[in-house]
């Protein structure tokens, strides 16, 4: 069985998402951190297998441990979107966000040395559906920006093809605004005197 120090072990425990430090050749777990643990995380066993309750391997090696249980040590056999080899080969961190039952995770394998691999992930759903929302939001609206030439006398704006339109068209244009036509009161008292449209 491998043994950590307190110290890594005491980092480990630090992280504020699960943590695992698993062997890349049996894809063992090695140590955990207390919130790995409580998620299914057994030490001296499978990542993909108590972790990862064997939901995320192919049907072709659910057969081959059903069939050999001494396989489960086979380094094949792995979760579909393991980037452990990858990254203990290349000697570079590897990530991938995987989306699990509602939940989006930043998923990283980290080599430590020796074919160990520090495997986490942290939940990023919440910022995920913000930038969806914000993009979504930012693709609807229509901003209108830089100098708009408007006629001091009628109010008209001319538009980039040198056409002048009525105030209304040209914002109904360049915004998501709608209008509404009311008076207001010194136009009221100018154009319709002996109307009581405003009451002083």
């Amino acid at each position: 069985m491998y043994e950590i120090n307190r110290f890594n072990q005491i980092i480990l425990d630090s992280l504020p998402h699960w943590a695992m430090l698993i062997d890349v050749k049996t894809r063992t777990v090695l140590a955990a951190n207390k919130l790995a643990i409580e998620g299914g995380a057994t030490i001296d066993c499978q990542c993909w297998d108590d972790f990862g309750h064997r939901q995320f391997i192919s049907d072709e090696h659910k057969i081959i441990i059903e069939n050999d249980p001494e396989r489960k040590r086979d380094s094949r056999i792995k979760c579909d979107f393991c980037r452990a080899d990858e990254a203990v080969e290349s000697a570079e961190p590897e990530r991938k966000e995987v989306e699990i039952e509602g939940i989006i995770w930043d998923t990283w394998w980290v080599p430590v040395g020796e074919g160990k691999y520090l495997h986490y992930a942290i939940d990023i759903t919440d910022i995920r559906r913000t930038q969806q929302d914000l993009q979504r939001a930012i693709d609807e609206i229509k901003t209108l920006k830089g100098i708009i030439p408007i006629c001091c006398r009628c109010k008209n704006i001319r538009d980039d093809k040198g056409y002048w339109k009525q105030i209304e068209s040209y914002i109904a244009e360049h915004s998501e605004a709608d209008f509404s036509h009311s008076i207001c009161p010194e136009c009221a008292k100018k154009y319709y005197p002996d109307m009581d449209l405003y009451s002083d």
